[in-house]
């Protein structure tokens, strides 16, 4: 029996991860006419006990990034 080993395995992986995204990257453009729909969300009446603390949080993505000029 061959052995499969993890090099193989990994290279095969990579391999159909980069075949799947080129192949849904290359698909039929969407047709004519056709939109998307979208579903309005209400939001939840919670209490303000049950909110979430976000005022400590730092985006550092953004903080970090330097707009074009």
């Amino acid at each position: 029996m061959n052995q499969f080993s993890r090099r193989k395995f990994l290279h095969t992986v990579d391999v159909s991860a980069a075949s799947t995204i080129f192949l849904k990257a290359g698909g039929n453009p969407p047709e004519p006419g056709s939109q998307a729909t979208t579903e309005q969300v209400e939001t939840a009446d919670i209490s303000p006990e049950q909110m979430p603390e976000t005022g400590r949080f730092k985006s550092i993505y953004f903080k970090n990034t330097a707009t074009p000029s």
